[in-house]
């Protein structure tokens, strides 16, 4: 395990359009000075951050250090929105701690297009959104199925206001339905759209059968 040194030129990545100094090894997290924070990330071999942890043990790609604390779930990750595919600066020149520290994210390259991609992939508190899911199922058991929806979802205090059937031109390619959701906390859209999948595994009994049916849930997009 390394020290951090302040005169070393560490590479600058962007996570989420936030600067951070990055380096392959692992940093001893008392050399860190003050007010900045530290995460290991991983990768999948696939040149991405696949993920950012106060500690990665399996695959662990390198440390990062930046003036941006993030935000992990409850399992004390935290899963980068944007790819390499999607914004092809995600690298920009090494710096020393002091330069870093006396150059804006506007300075070391981070643009607003980057920031506007990242809001996107926000639900903000107290905002409403329509989640639209598509059912492998009938329309008849629509309303079994609306029914069965939790109006409050144990995560980041999403809220289900209301349900509506929407029309299809398939008439034989499942059921569509809109919810109108929203949150009691910023999060990613990314972790609102798995905590509203996970409470929409349906099991109901059909009237005058003792078979249980299963609704799989096709497709959900916030």
């Amino acid at each position: 395990m390394e020290k951090f040194d302040a005169t070393t030129q560490y590479e600058i990545v962007s996570i989420d359009a936030h600067a951070y100094m990055f380096t392959n090894s692992r940093i001893d997290r008392s050399t860190i000075p003050d007010g900045l924070f530290a995460y290991d990330v991983a990768d999948a071999n696939d040149g991405c951050f696949t993920r950012v942890q106060k500690h990665v043990m399996v695959s662990h790609w390198g440390t990062i250090i930046g003036r941006h604390e993030l935000t992990l779930n409850e399992s004390g990750r935290y899963y980068p929105e944007i790819g390499s595919d999607e914004y092809e600066g995600i690298y920009f020149a090494p710096m020393t701690y002091e330069e870093y520290m006396q150059s804006s994210e506007e300075e070391i390259g981070i643009d607003a297009s980057l920031k506007e991609i990242c809001e996107e992939n926000l639900c903000r508190k107290g905002v409403e959104y329509k989640a639209t899911v598509h059912y492998d199922a009938d329309k008849s058991l629509a309303q079994r199925i609306i029914d069965s929806v939790s109006d409050d979802i144990p995560y980041y205090g999403l809220k289900v206001i209301s349900a509506e059937i929407q029309e299809k031109e398939n008439k034989s390619d499942g059921l569509i339905i809109e919810y109108t959701i929203t949150c009691e906390e910023d999060v990613r859209t990314a972790y609102a759209r798995d905590a509203f999948m996970n409470d929409l595994s349906v099991e109901m009994k059909v009237e005058g059968d003792d078979d249980i049916i299963e609704i799989n849930v096709l497709d959900c997009d916030i």
